[in-house]
């Protein structure tokens, strides 16, 4: 009886389906396919070549601790 009780909640509390979009990739997304990054401003030019940086000394620093 409980698992009877159980199951019915379960029925009625299931989220209903979400019908799909008409198109899946936005306008927007169509244009970000073309690789490019676009830093307008000197801090992100800044904070993205900071990052690359930091990749590789932590690369580097991972293998040279590895051997």
């Amino acid at each position: 009886m409980f698992l009877e009780k159980r199951k019915s909640d379960m029925r009625e509390n299931s989220p209903r389906p979400v019908p799909p979009r008409e198109d899946p990739y936005p306008a927007e997304a169509e244009k970000a396919r073309g690789a490019t990054i676009e830093l307008r401003r000197p801090w992100q030019r800044t904070v993205f070549i900071g990052g690359l940086f930091g990749a590789f000394i932590v690369a580097t620093l991972t293998l040279l601790s590895a051997g």
